[in-house]
């Protein structure tokens, strides 16, 4: 399903989409960025600054964007706690180091995104993950 944007007035509507992002950073602006942008994208988001917060609200959730660097627990290691109870939860990482490891079993099915990240190529991403061209 893609988001469809028709004029309404000075207005536009945004239909919602039926996907929920669970979006994790420990940067407060960052965080709230996303969210921001997500919701107003049309899908249901759900924002935490740590793995351990985002563990306590992922019941139903579509997408995990994380960031890679998390205090404790990196953002790999959430999204395989995740994936273990969510197989079919998409990944996206976010860094804003080039010299990020993640494992080739870390990017299985999974996007990176470096920071500092244009939003409109980040929400690209978003729903080409989650509704790939062609299906």
């Amino acid at each position: 399903m893609h988001i469809q944007h028709e004029p309404l007035g000075d207005y536009n509507v945004v239909f919602m989409t039926p996907w929920s992002i669970l979006v994790v950073d420990d940067e407060r602006p960052v965080r709230e960025l996303l969210a921001t942008v997500l919701r107003r994208e049309g899908f249901r988001v759900l924002a935490a600054a740590t793995a351990e917060e985002a563990l306590e609200v992922a019941e139903h959730v579509n997408c995990l964007l994380t960031d890679v660097m998390l205090p404790k627990m990196s953002g790999a290691e959430l999204a395989r706690v995740l994936r273990g109870r969510l197989p079919e939860v998409k990944v996206i990482f976010i860094s804003g180091y080039a010299g990020t490891l993640l494992t080739a079993e870390d990017m299985r099915g999974a996007e990176f995104v470096q920071k500092p990240f244009d939003v409109r190529a980040l929400v690209a991403t978003v729903r080409n993950l989650l509704n790939p061209p062609g299906k």
